[in-house]
């Protein structure tokens, strides 16, 4: 990883010392040089010279007014010299504010904060790199604003060195789910639970045919496929089709789809699933028999975690046979909630990638964000959710969140 550590060969700086960021302005070529040494001696991430790159500190250095110029040099120059070979990380630190005005700074520092992410983001760094934060508060404020810009945040630049090598690594796990009111004909059903593959930059090549080995080696009765099939572009979507299609349950796959699937094309998404035969639920529903027992497979449309989710139940709650034992697909973990209120007693869900960088099971990037964002969750009334850290990767680092696919199997409470 190249971390900045020979900043002061390059360094200038108008009284703010050589480890700052107007290097990329007043001495491009020294930077790139830098850059290029990095990548030689095998990094595969570059992180931009952006350190102490925020407003505030770049006021003081008398630099302010070139804040966004200074960012997006800083990015521009990681990424020419990159290219495909390595990722570019946006380096955000602390403002100092609330070291020198105590906590009523923290607003402002938070203000800072968001606009320097905001600069990395249109200059499109990968991910964020947050260092050198003294007060939790203050931390917790940067990856609040890191979250917002949609940009994964890492805590401490030692962790970067894994992520390429972890790429291709996802585990096979198995869970037993208890449910409420199962059947007794349906006591052990076995459901190959699959989520999040992001086909694209990061999950490609072999992995999908391990994926796929992996599945159908579980002989389980469902495959379930709970979205985000591809991270982006509708280019992956054809091998994402043939990888689906390769997947074998004993009594088929279904299939909903998740936000990452719609960024591009969400009707030509939509189109050529279906046109394929994979059963790809849209406030729909299908219905099978398993053992002799009716079963109805329900799916969402992807409208996000808000209000859309009691629309799109209510619409796939209209087509409910009482007579049949029903599994829910929602790509959003939050559709849990109304499903249970509404009876439901299985939800198969994935999105949030188990937390994607998690300190302990109930410390990290999750719980910030979600509800429900790992595992198995139940409810009073009887009623499941298992929420999949998803297999493959939108970004290509996760910290206690282990990508997975899940066999799971039923049981009677």
């Amino acid at each position: 990883m190249d971390s900045g550590s020979g900043r002061e060969k390059v360094g200038t700086g108008k009284g703010s010392g050589q480890f700052t960021p107007e290097v990329a302005i007043e001495n491009p070529d020294a930077l790139r040089e830098l850059h290029r040494e990095f990548l030689n001696a095998g990094s595969q991430v570059l992180q931009a010279l952006t350190f102490f790159g925020t407003r505030e500190k770049l006021n003081r250095a008398g630099y302010g007014a070139d804040t966004e110029k200074i960012n997006h040099a800083a990015v521009k120059l990681a990424k020419e010299v990159a290219g495909d070979k390595a990722l570019v990380a946006g380096s955000v630190s602390r403002t100092q504010l609330v070291e020198r005005e105590v906590m009523e700074a923290l607003g402002k520092a938070g203000d800072h904060i968001a606009e320097q992410i905001r600069l990395l983001k249109d200059a499109g760094v990968d991910f964020l790199i947050l260092e050198t934060f003294f007060h939790l508060a203050e931390m917790k404020v940067a990856l609040q604003c890191a979250a917002a810009a949609g940009l994964p945040p890492l805590v401490t630049a030692g962790l970067v060195g894994i992520a390429l090598p972890q790429l291709n690594d996802f585990r096979v796990a198995e869970r037993d789910v208890p449910v409420g009111n199962l059947p007794p004909e349906l006591e052990g059903l076995t459901i190959a639970h699959v989520s999040d593959v992001h086909i694209g930059k990061y999950t490609k090549g072999h992995v999908l045919d391990d994926i796929v080995a992996k599945v159908n080696a579980m002989s389980a009765d469902l495959v379930m496929f709970s979205g985000d099939l591809i991270d982006f572009s509708m280019k992956d979507l054809p091998r994402g089709i043939e990888m689906i299609k390769a997947m074998r349950g004993r009594y088929g796959l279904f299939m909903c789809e998740g936000n990452h699937d719609l960024f591009e094309d969400r009707p030509g998404f939509e189109r050529q699933v279906k046109d394929a035969g994979v059963a790809l639920l849209l406030d729909e529903s299908a219905s099978l028999s398993i053992r002799g027992t009716p079963v109805q497979i329900l799916g969402l449309r992807w409208g996000g975690g808000g209000a859309f989710i009691d629309e799109d139940l209510d619409a796939v709650m209209r087509q409910r046979r009482p007579d049949a034992f029903p599994i829910l697909l929602a790509h959003h973990p939050h559709a849990f909630d109304a499903a249970a209120e509404r009876g439901i007693p299985l939800t198969l869900a994935g999105h949030t990638h188990g937390g994607q960088l998690m300190l302990t099971r109930h410390a990290g990037a999750g719980p910030m964000l979600f509800r429900y964002w790992s595992g198995l969750y139940r409810k009073n009334s009887g009623a499941s959710l298992v929420v999949s850290n998803g297999v493959g990767n939108w970004f290509p680092l996760r910290v206690g969140a282990p990508a997975e696919i899940v066999k799971l199997k039923l049981t009677r409470v």
